[in-house]
C-alpha cells in the first residue's frame, strides 16, 4: 500500500521523499536545500504536499527547522524504491553536502558520514570516516559499534590499491580492532593478537618506527597477562629504550606504564614504583592527556599506589589511591575510573577493611558489567569474593572467587598469583584447607615455571596456615613455608607481607615455647614501619608483641 502510494506522488515529489529516505529518519531542512536543485519556493510546496500526504511531518529543533518520516515503514519502502545505483549516487552527495555543512564540525556528524560515504561508492572517503567514527566510538565506549565500523572498514580496504597509503589505513584499523578487543574479549586473548600481530607487520613492513613502538607495548601486554614475564620485560626494556631516543612523552608514559605492570608481576615492586612515577612526571596533574593515553597514565597510578601499600606504607598507599580515585573521575573515559575502583579496593582488602573494599568491589562490578570491560569484571568479582571472605561470607566468597578465576582464565590469560592467593585466602576462611592446599601448590609451580611473583611471599603464608588447620601437630612444614614467605618478602622489600607472615610464624613459635625468638623477630620488623599503625595487621603485631613480652618462659631471655 505505502509502495503504491509513493508510485502515485508526482515525479519531483516521488524524487525528493526518495532522496529524504537516503538522508536518514530525520532530516534537517538546511540540508534539503542543499541537496535538492529546486527553487526555496518549489522545495516548501513540495516539502507541504508531502505533510498534508502523510508521508513527512515537521519538529521543532534548536537548530532551526526539522523534518521526519511519520513511520520507519514509510522511509524504508522509499529507500528501497530506489535503484542500487541512484542509492549510491544519493548516499555520496549527502556526505559530500554534510562535509560542507559542517567542515568545523566534522566530529558531531561523524556517524552520518560514515553511513552515507559507506553506502556510496567512495571507497577512500568511507574507510576514512568508518575509522574516525570507530575511533569515537571508542572514547564514548560504545565498542560493539566501534567493532562493527573498523570490521566494515577493513573489508572495504581490500577494493583499494595495495599501497603505501592503503597500509596506513589497515593499520589504523586493526589498532582500533586491537582497543576494543582489550575491553571485549581481554588483554591475552586470541583476537588481540592477531590485530597486534598484524598491526606489528604492517608497520615493521613500512619501516614506521612509532608504529613498531605501539605494537610492541601491545605485545608486552599480551605476554604479561600470558605470564610470559621473560618475553614481556625483554620487550618492555626495548621499548623503553625506543622511547627515551624519541624524548617523546607519550611514548615514555606507554613503556613507564608498560614496565610498571611487569616488574609488578615479577615482585620487584621498587622497580615498579620507579617506572610509575616516571610516568606519572611526565604530565602534569591537571594537564591534557595525548588522546587514548589516559589509561596509561592510570595504569602508572594503579601501580604506584599498590606498590607503596606493599612496601611498607599503608596509608600512604591509600592516600595515593584515593586521589587517584578523585581523579579518575574527572575524566570522561570510564577506564581510568576502572582502574581506580580495582586499586581502592585492593588497597583496602590488604588493610583487611572488608566492607569499604566491598563498597568499591560493588562499584566495580557494575561499572564493567555496564560498559563490558570483560577482564576487569573478573577482576571485580576476585575483589568482591576477598571481601566477602574477609566479612565471614565464606560459601559466597568461594564460589565468587573461583567463578572469577574461570572467568579470567577465559580470556586466554594465565591465572597469576594474586588472583589465586585470593581464591586460597577464601579457603583458608572457608576452612577447606585441602582445597585450600591444591590451589596454593598450583598456583606456586606457576610462579616457579613463569616467574609471576607478586603474591609468592602470601601463598607461602597461607599454605603454612593452612597445614596448621590440616595437623597442628605437624608444625615443621608450616614453618618452612612461613620462613620462605618472610625470605621472599624481604628480596621484595614487601614490608606488609613481611610483617603479616612474621605474625604467623611468631604464634606458630610462642606455642612451641620460643617466646623470645618470636618476640625478637617481630619486634625487628614492627620497629620499621612509620605509619600504618590504625591497620589491622600493625594492631594485631602490637598486641602480640605486648603478650609475648607478658609471658616470659622460664629459661628463655626476655
Amino acid at each position: 500500500m505505502l509502495a503504491a502510494r509513493i508510485d502515485r506522488l508526482p515525479a519531483d515529489e516521488k524524487a525528493l521523499l526518495q532522496m529524504l529516505a537516503v538522508i536518514g529518519r530525520e532530516f534537517p531542512l538546511d540540508l534539503v536545500r542543499r541537496m535538492v536543485g529546486s527553487s526555496e519556493a518549489v522545495l516548501d510546496r513540495m516539502l507541504s504536499d508531502l505533510q498534508n500526504s502523510e508521508f513527512i511531518y515537521e519538529q521543532p529543533d534548536a537548530r532551526g527547522i526539522e523534518y521526519t518520516f511519520k513511520h520507519a515503514l514509510t522511509q524504508e519502502v522509499a529507500y528501497n524504491s530506489l535503484l542500487i545505483e541512484q542509492r549510491k549516487v544519493l548516499h555520496e552527495r549527502a556526505g559530500q553536502t554534510l562535509e560542507t555543512m559542517f567542515a568545523k564540525q566534522l566530529d558531531d556528524h561523524l556517524d552520518d558520514l560514515a553511513r552515507h560515504f559507506s553506502r556510496s561508492d567512495n571507497v577512500v572517503k568511507a574507510v576514512e570516516y568508518l575509522c574516525l567514527a570507530g575511533h569515537q566510538a571508542i572514547q564514548r565506549s560504545a565498542f560493539s559499534l566501534a567493532a562493527s565500523y573498523f570490521e566494515d572498514a577493513l573489508a572495504r580496504l581490500k577494493n583499494l590499491p595495495a599501497d603505501t597509503e592503503r597500509s596506513r589505513k589497515e593499520i589504523a584499523i586493526h589498532t582500533g580492532l586491537a582497543d576494543v578487543a582489550i575491553v571485549t574479549s581481554g588483554y591475552a586473548a586470541a583476537d588481540y593478537e592477531s590485530h597486534l600481530t598484524s598491526r606489528h607487520e604492517l608497520a615493521e613492513r613500512l619501516g614506521d618506527a612509532t608504529q613498531v613502538f605501539y605494537s610492541l607495548v601491545g605485545i608486552s601486554v599480551l605476554s604479561a597477562f600470558r605470564l610470559e614475564l621473560s618475553k614481556a620485560r625483554e620487550i618492555g626494556m626495548k621499548v623503553l629504550a625506543l622511547a627515551d631516543r624519541t624524548l617523546d612523552p607519550a611514548m615514555q608514559l606507554e613503556a613507564h606504564g608498560s614496565l610498571a605492570n611487569i616488574l609488578w608481576l615479577l615482585g620487584d615492586f621498587v622497580g615498579s614504583r620507579e617506572h610509575s612515577e616516571k610516568g606519572i612526571s611526565l604530565f602534569a596533574r591537571s594537564q591534557r592527556l595525548p588522546s587514548g593515553k589516559e589509561h596509561m597514565r592510570a595504569a602508572c597510578l594503579f601501580y604506584e599506589s599498590l606498590c607503596t601499600a606493599a612496601l611498607g606504607f599503608p596509608d600512604e598507599g591509600l592516600r595515593r589511591s584515593l586521589d587517584f580515585l578523585s581523579w579518575s573521575r574527572e575524566r570522561t573515559n570510564p577506564l581510568p575510573l576502572v582502574f581506580a575502583l580495582n586499586c581502592v579496593a585492593t588497597v583496602f582488602l590488604w588493610r583487611r577493611e572488608g566492607n569499604k573494599a566491598l563498597e568499591h568491589a560493588d562499584a566495580l562490578l557494575a561499572l564493567t558489567a555496564e560498559h563490558g570491560f570483560r577482564n576487569w569484571h573478573s577482576f571485580a568479582q576476585i575483589a568482591h569474593g576477598q571481601a566477602l571472605a574477609l566479612l565471614g561470607k565464606t560459601d559466597e566468597a568461594v564460589a565468587d572467587l573461583k567463578s572469577g578465576l574461570a572467568a579470567f582464565e577465559s580470556t586466554g590469560a594465565a591465572v597469576p598469583g594474586w588472583a589465586y592467593s585470593a581464591l586460597v585466602f577464601g579457603c583458608l576462611a572457608a576452612n577447606q584447607p585441602a582445597e585450600g592446599l591444591r590451589v596454593a601448590a598450583k598456583a606456586l609451580q606457576v610462579s616457579d615455571q613463569t616467574g609471576d611473583a607478586e603474591a609468592k611471599p602470601e601463598l607461602h603464608r597461607l599454605r603454612g596456615e593452612l597445614l596448621l588447620g590440616c595437623d597442628c601437630t605437624d608444625t615443621a612444614e608450616a614453618e618452612t613455608s612461613f620462613r620462605t614467605a618472610i625470605d621472599t618478602a624481604r628480596e621484595q622489600h614487601a614490608r606488609l607481607s613481611e610483617l603479616r607472615t612474621t605474625m604467623s610464624l611468631s604464634r606458630l613459635l610462642a606455642k612451641q615455647g620460643r617466646r623470645n625468638e618470636a618476640r625478637l623477630m617481630l619486634a625487628d620488623i614492627y620497629n620499621w614501619f612509620t605509619e600504618g599503625f590504625d591497620t589491622a595487621d600493625l594492631k594485631d603485631a602490637k598486641a602480640l608483641l605486648e603478650e609475648l613480652q607478658a609471658r616470659p618462659v622460664l629459661g628463655e631471655q626476655r
